[in-house]
């Protein structure tokens, strides 16, 4: 998984938020797109686009088939466009009219250049519709090459040296895999959003140079005594990534502290915030701690790095202690940039200062772009940041 302190400097989201009732799915016609130029077999990813709708509209082509879970009167194929209401119905989906209700609704490209536009975005490959926790899911299946076009420019700017482009590529390719792998029972395998995993904007995300990228590294992916590296990755590190242990809960071989040189054009080398305790209290109570009014912030522990492993955290009705992770994703990982900061309190808010932006797992990606502009090639900084990894090819 990334941080949400990703590379690129870019900070507002548009797209972020996901319409509360209804959302058109348009199926664009194929000659929009050129397909990914993939040699290997394709190893398909399901990757989840779009949650809790309670209703779905869909318009869809000659060009892509439709199934139903059970069959329904639908046939597979039209010569004509068709317009179909889905909705939530005791549990299943209701598809327009029809009866009965169907568990999934599937459409499929009848060519490898046709995408779909679903919420405002382009994506290769196919859609499915099931219905989750009492909405409607969307889950959009693609190859996995295809779907690292649509995360890289993304994550790191297409501007940088292309040894830092490729490290990026591995990185990516191996934690989609690591995840597909390891969620096999799951409805999807990934999330687009770059809360849960690495943000993925499909077609209309992706850029020459990062697909380049993607093709000169295609199926290279990094292990650790031969298996599959679960591959973190942050922003800046600010001088040291951390130790995966003090920031989650397990020791991983290959996720050790090392020095990162810093590199000056990071735009995230410090930061500083100023929260409202009563904002702070509300956000920790939206993350299950109900806390009284805030009085004090305290850190308990630091990791050899300085990172904040233990907060206490003083209030009107006790003490709580928080990892400092968890302090971090309850405020906010876009507010509390990392958790190595120190803070005081002032007038009813707390004074954050702090250094890098991430997590600290795993590579820096400003770093790796200051080590590929002094000549660095992606195995060198992926070696770097994947203490004993290897790169190969994922069979």
């Amino acid at each position: 998984m990334w941080d949400p302190g990703r590379a690129r400097t870019r900070q507002t989201r548009p797209s972020d938020s996901w319409p509360s009732r209804w959302l058109l799915l348009w199926i664009v016609l194929p000659w929009l797109a050129s397909p990914p130029q993939v040699d290997a077999k394709p190893i398909p990813l399901r990757v989840l686009l779009l949650a809790n709708l309670p209703t779905v509209q869909l318009s869809v082509p000659p060009q892509y088939t439709l199934h139903t879970h059970p069959a329904s009167q639908l046939a597979a194929e039209s010569d004509r466009w068709r317009t179909l209401q889905l909705h939530v119905s005791r549990g299943r989906i209701a598809v327009s009219h029809l009866k009965p209700e169907v568990n999934e609704v599937r459409l499929m490209p009848l060519t490898q250049e046709a995408v779909i536009f679903v919420g405002g975005k382009l994506y290769r490959g196919g859609l499915e519709v099931k219905v989750r926790d009492g909405g409607l899911m969307v889950v959009n299946t693609v190859d996995l090459e295809a779907y690292l076009y649509g995360v890289l420019p993304q994550e790191v700017p297409v501007k940088w040296e292309m040894a830092a482009l490729r490290a990026q590529a591995i990185v990516a390719r191996t934690y989609a895999l690591y995840k597909r792998t390891s969620q096999v029972n799951a409805p999807y395998d990934l999330s687009a959003h770059y809360l849960q995993d690495q943000r993925y904007d499909g077609y209309s995300a992706e850029h020459p140079r990062a697909s380049q990228a993607v093709d000169e590294t295609q199926g290279l992916v990094l292990t650790c005594a031969g298996t599959l590296i679960p591959a973190y990755y942050h922003a800046e590190s600010a001088g040291y990534t951390e130790n995966s242990e003090d920031v989650w809960s397990s020791a991983h071989p290959c996720l050790r502290a090392v020095k990162a040189d810093i590199y000056p054009a990071s735009p995230f080398l410090q930061w500083s915030a100023s929260i409202p305790l009563q904002a702070m209290q509300a956000a920790l109570a939206k993350s299950g701690h109900r806390l009284g009014v805030i009085q004090r912030l305290e850190p308990l522990d630091r990791s050899a790095t300085g990172r904040i492993t233990r907060l206490k955290i003083s209030h009107t009705r006790g003490e709580t202690v928080l990892r400092g992770t968890d302090f971090r994703l309850a405020v906010g990982p876009e507010v509390i940039r990392s958790t190595r900061f120190t803070v005081e309190m002032r007038g009813g808010h707390a004074l954050f200062s702090g250094q890098g932006w991430g997590h600290g797992v795993g590579m820096c990606q400003w770093c790796s772009q200051g080590m590929a502009e002094l000549g660095s090639d992606h195995e060198a900084i992926l070696k770097h940041y994947y203490r004993g990894a290897e790169v190969r090819r994922y069979e």
